[in-house]
């Protein structure tokens, strides 16, 4: 072949040919490269710097059998009971309440105005120990929209007259209203164990509090005979939406 100007040669068509050969100056000598060869060379230089090419259910994960990949939404139906909008904890040595006979004040978790809404599921655990006497203890958690009111009782819960006895009471609601209501689940956890004792066994109890407004979630201890030592060791509160 005669010698002829790059500019003078003519196109090649693609695509190339994987057998077909161009020319590499390499270390200043010129050679010979297979398209084949070539392509090899790069592919392996360029998976270390780019993200290899997503194939649905190889490298990148199906949901529930359908491929991610490609435009539109993809909308995901049912669930596992709504997220967490609200999650607060007490965590602490507690007051020792040894005063008998009567609700004592202990401790209280802050509800912002309006966090609590209808339809929502409210989760409650608290954890009541005595640590001496013998006789009952009744821990209980109460909602009032000032602090330590204890304006309505929320959950009540049994400790037994053994000394060193502990209880975790465990509540979860259905809020039936934006302001008064709730449908109660109730998770039986000892002989005294009504979420209020005035109401029942109806379904549904009339809480005297607006969610409107801050709320308390309030603890309160009442020991049933002198000589009993007694506190909230942790508590905690998580509000479900779906």
């Amino acid at each position: 072949m005669a010698n002829k100007r790059i500019t003078e040669l003519t196109s090649v068509t693609i695509p190339l040919d994987g057998t077909e050969e161009i020319a590499i100056v390499q270390s200043s000598v010129t050679k010979k490269g297979i398209i084949d060869n070539i392509k090899t060379f790069l592919k392996t230089y360029f998976d270390t710097i780019y993200q290899a090419i997503l194939v649905s259910g190889t490298n990148i994960k199906t949901i529930n059998g359908t491929t991610i990949l490609g435009s539109g939404d993809l909308v995901i139906s049912g669930g596992g009971g709504g997220k967490c909008v609200f999650f607060k904890s007490l965590l602490t040595a507690g007051t020792t309440v040894t005063t008998n006979g009567v609700n004592t004040y202990v401790d209280s978790i802050f509800i912002p105005a309006e966090t609590i809404q209808a339809g929502d599921i409210v989760e409650l655990r608290y954890s009541c120990a005595k640590s001496a006497g013998a006789s009952t203890v009744l821990p209980r958690a109460w909602l009032s929209n000032t602090l330590g009111a204890l304006t309505e009782i929320f959950a009540t819960g049994f400790v037994t007259t053994t000394s060193n006895a502990k209880i975790l009471v465990k509540r979860s609601y259905i809020i039936e209203t934006n302001t008064r209501t709730f449908c109660v689940n109730r998770n039986q956890d000892g002989l005294n164990s009504d979420e209020d004792p005035s109401a029942g066994t109806r379904a549904f109890i009339d809480m005297g509090v607006s969610f409107a407004n801050n709320l308390y979630l309030d603890f309160s201890i009442l020991n049933n005979a002198t000589g009993n030592i007694a506190r909230i060791d942790f508590a905690y509160i998580k509000v479900y939406r779906e």
